[in-house]
């Protein structure tokens, strides 16, 4: 579930696609109601908060993004 935009943003030369950093919350299909629950009653943070995450990208030597996710 995405939170929030981080910043170093870019448009990739190869593709045209914009891309940034980005946090949120990893989450499974099992856990979206829950989710969603928590997020309506304000204890997202509290009942969610292993799940928070860092998406970062960066480009190898060949030009390619990759993808890491980071725990927070």
């Amino acid at each position: 579930m995405l939170h929030t935009g981080e910043g170093r943003d870019c448009i990739d030369s190869k593709t045209g696609w914009y891309i940034e950093d980005l946090s949120g919350w990893l989450i499974s299909a099992d856990e979206i109601n829950d989710f969603v629950k928590a997020s309506e009653n304000g204890t997202v943070y509290d009942i969610f908060s292993n799940s928070y995450v860092f998406v970062i990208w960066r480009k190898d030597k060949n030009g390619q993004v990759n993808i890491d996710f980071k725990k927070y």
